[in-house]
């Protein structure tokens, strides 16, 4: 069952503030005709918040070393201060247990919300139990939380994302040879990109026009995991690929590394995602295929408005679910768009994601 919305509403985090606020000012009205002195109204209060702070958000990053995370958090921080409220981050370095240790230091600091990028969707659960014990919600911010009483997920289709990549390199390349290089295992989201991948390579597959000659996690979604992964496929191959599913821009950059060192940069089809300034700009040049462009603005600004409502004790617009194990959690589902040469003007550049002059350099 979903936990009740109401339960971190007025009534429930916020009340057990009331009820101490309360219980100060009779303490202070006997102390005044006992003819004691009072503290200050600029004190603490037994919440940890002053008169007059403003609510305050805490978000738990897994990193902030991709050029992604740090304009998503960037974004946030514009959004929670333009509504008047204040926000601390923490950058986990890909470290579970660090992560936890900064969830409890948030929640020290009287975060009212909680929003998680989790290092390791399947161990983050701990995360949650401790927000919920300190009644603080929590919402997954684009990687679902598995197995854990999550409140609320924003997020996008990574199962569509993987088969926006496939179907595009089927299109580009319908026979030949395949190499699949997946983001981080720890990734509930790169299970999801390979899902999507082989729900449209398969058939392909069996039918004999494409074979899959190399397939392998890349920890932490490294591009220098994926230069080394696509170089060992291309030697154990003769250099006879016809296409690299890589699960984002930045091991989409290791795999065209090792195709530039062949002299093969922009003969084989190479995918991406996240639309970061190396893809784009690898896009423009002819060595990347495509890149899956997800909104940053449109995902930080849903996990904002969440945290927001939940806040001010009111509803969450969602519009899905989805199962992380332990029930059908609300979600918010974005949408995302393939982007290559022919529409990222139109795209990417458009919404001012990454600028012209960025992307294009000395090309136009």
């Amino acid at each position: 069952m979903n936990r009740c919305p109401d339960k971190h509403n007025k009534g429930g985090k916020h009340m057990k503030k009331q009820i101490k606020q309360a219980a100060a000012v009779l303490l202070a009205a006997c102390l005044i005709l006992a003819g004691c002195s009072t503290a200050s109204s600029d004190e603490k209060k037994g919440d940890g918040k002053k008169d007059g702070e403003k609510p305050l958000i805490g978000v738990l990053f897994r990193t902030l070393a991709e050029e992604k995370w740090t304009k998503e958090k960037d974004m946030m921080i514009e959004l929670a201060e333009k509504e008047g409220y204040e926000v601390v981050f923490q950058s986990a370095n890909d470290d579970v247990s660090k992560q936890l240790s900064q969830c409890e230091n948030l929640l020290a600091q009287g975060v009212d919300a909680l929003i998680v990028l989790p290092v390791d969707d399947g161990s983050s659960e701990p995360i949650v139990e401790k927000a919920h014990a300190e009644d603080v919600p929590v919402i997954s911010y684009d990687q679902i939380v598995l197995n854990a009483d999550l409140d609320y997920n924003v997020t996008f289709d990574s199962t569509e994302v993987g088969k926006k990549m496939a179907a595009y390199a089927v299109e580009k390349a319908p026979k030949g040879k395949y190499v699949l290089l997946c983001g981080g295992q720890a990734s509930n989201n790169a299970t999801l990109i390979k899902n999507g991948w082989h729900e449209i390579l398969d058939p392909y597959i069996k039918s004999g026009d494409i074979e899959v000659v190399y397939e392998q996690y890349c920890e932490n979604w490294s591009p220098e995991i994926a230069l080394q992964y696509a170089e060992d496929a291309l030697t154990a191959n003769n250099d006879d690929i016809q296409a690299i599913l890589c699960a984002n821009d930045n091991m989409a950059n290791g795999a065209i590394q090792a195709l530039t060192n062949k002299n093969l940069q922009g003969k084989v089809v190479v995918t991406g995602q996240d639309a970061d300034l190396l893809g784009c700009q690898n896009i423009v040049n002819g060595y990347q295929s495509l890149t899956v462009y997800k909104p940053s603005s449109a995902l930080s600004q849903a996990s904002m408005e969440a945290a927001f409502a939940l806040i001010k004790g009111e509803d969450v617009k969602t519009n899905s679910t989805m199962d992380n194990g332990y029930k059908e959690v609300p979600t918010v589902a974005l949408d995302s768009f393939v982007v290559d040469k022919d529409n990222i003007d139109d795209t990417i550049i458009k919404d001012g994601y990454q600028s012209k002059e960025e992307v294009y350099g000395d090309k136009k």
